[in-house]
């Protein structure tokens, strides 16, 4: 597991995390293969939000490892390496201060759910990360708080990722759902608890395409999966439910509906004037005579006691 930086942009001021679902084979945020592929968080999403730092969760996103026993689910080692890799980047470029926007396809959300979660109740640095994570782009998560639908969207899940013959024991053993209706009714207390204005927002998204799988057409989440109490009313997205991660192009339909919503995100929060070392350390100068070379002097601030080369005649 691990965080990638995939852009950062000189004068950054936010960062846009985003946290992938089952892909099976597939490279996350990807449509198409070789050369002929497009990662749109790398392609495309940084012209659309020149002003943000754009990093990427990598782990294993085994369905199995969500619908599992609580003995047996690894889902609260990926949400704290999550929290910690998170921790690791921004420490390191002293950009600890600047607000976050989550950006999670299905049950990736379900990681991102938890580590917000954990993050409340957790040590101080974990408490700061996520009170600066202050926008939530929830794709195709489910958000149920009731085991038995978690177990009616597990069988879902395994067929999805061809292991149907697993299918019905999920359906069937509600303890492997356990877990997972945990998170859902702790996040939708955790969304409670984030009521201040604009201290918090989230964005849920549904298919509107069914997927294809054997013979039939099979819609994985539907809008009343993904709806959270306390939370807007969720955007249906022409696709199913692995396309809806994808983009070929910025004038995709369903990838315009989602981007509109996190170039607005980034634009609202890039203009908050924050804590972040790297913005305070930026100054404006002033050079005497023609000056040809690096001209400082697009960002605020002050600077004292600098002088650049001779002192003007007076």
């Amino acid at each position: 597991m691990s965080a990638k930086v995939i852009s950062e942009p000189a004068n950054a001021s936010v960062d846009i995390v985003l946290v992938h679902g089952w892909c099976g084979e597939e490279q996350p945020w990807t449509r198409g293969q070789g050369k002929d592929a497009v990662c749109w968080p790398e392609s495309i999403l940084p012209a659309l939000a020149p002003r943000a730092r754009i990093v990427t969760f990598i782990y294993d996103a085994k369905v199995d490892r969500f619908w599992a026993a609580k003995r047996d689910n690894d889902i609260d080692t990926i949400s704290e390496d999550l929290l910690w890799e998170l921790q690791e980047v921004r420490s390191k470029t002293k950009t600890t201060k600047r607000p976050v926007i989550f950006v999670a396809h299905s049950i990736g959300g379900l990681v991102c759910e938890n580590a917000l979660v954990m993050a409340s109740n957790g040590s101080p640095a974990d408490k700061e990360l996520g009170k600066l994570v202050q926008r939530f782009a929830l794709i195709g998560t489910p958000s149920h708080a009731d085991k038995g639908l978690w177990a009616e969207t597990g069988e879902k899940f395994f067929q999805l990722c061809g292991e149907s013959s697993r299918a019905a024991a999920v359906r069937d053993d509600l303890k492997k759902s356990e877990k997972l209706a945990e998170i859902g009714e702790n996040f939708q207390a955790f969304v409670q608890s984030r009521t201040a204005p604009g201290a918090f927002e989230v964005a849920c998204f549904y298919e509107g395409m069914a997927t294809k799988m054997g013979k039939t057409r099979v819609v994985i989440v539907d809008e009343s999966a993904v709806k959270i109490p306390g939370c807007r009313n969720p955007s249906r997205l022409e696709a199913n439910h692995q396309g809806m991660a994808e983009a070929a192009s910025k004038n995709d339909a369903h990838f315009k509906r989602l981007s509109r919503v996190l170039v607005r995100w980034a634009e609202e929060l890039g203009n908050v004037e924050g804590d972040d070392e790297l913005v305070r350390n930026q100054f404006n100068a002033t050079f005497h005579g023609e000056n040809r070379g690096f001209q400082l002097g697009q960002n605020t601030g002050t600077i004292n006691d600098v002088r650049f080369g001779a002192e003007p005649a007076n």
